[in-house]
């Protein structure tokens, strides 16, 4: 048996071996600001069809790509209803990421525009609403979202 000791990579990686080897602390020590990105948007996701589901709602879920590769994360669709949704786990919103929202809104005839993200302000730019990820369930389960 030998000890390996990680050096911290130059570009990506990908840590993998068995449970409870510290892989996850290793990851807080050198990237403190790894764990709130891993599974930001698939906790967004889970979330989304959680509530299509408990709520019955019968929503098709689904994402965009424009054919210049702009992409938009999630499009939720009930007969003529379409909305938008574009995650980020940055705790800033940056206008980059309303690209993918602006361009699907000149395509496509949408209802509305959310972008979800770790930070903790609400901002709204004509159509686009940004909101704080607690904000956006909050609205999501009153039925604000896509009701």
């Amino acid at each position: 048996m030998y000890t390996m000791v990680p050096e911290a990579p130059s570009r990506s990686f990908c840590l993998f071996g068995p449970r409870a080897t510290g892989k996850s602390t290793w990851l807080g020590q050198h990237f403190a600001a790894a764990r709130s990105f891993d599974l930001f948007e698939t906790y967004v996701l889970h979330e989304l069809r959680a509530h299509n589901d408990y709520a019955r709602l019968g929503c098709a879920l689904s994402y965009s790509r424009t054919a210049s590769g702009v992409e938009v994360d999630f499009v939720w669709s009930r007969g003529k209803q379409n909305v938008a949704i574009e995650v980020k786990s940055s705790p800033v919103w940056k206008r980059e990421y309303d690209a993918g929202l602006a361009a699907l809104a000149e395509a496509a005839p949408l209802t509305a525009c959310h972008g979800v993200y770790g930070g903790k302000d609400r901002l709204v730019d004509g159509k686009l609403k940004v909101l704080p990820v607690t904000e956006f369930l909050d609205r999501l389960y009153a039925g604000k979202i896509l009701g």
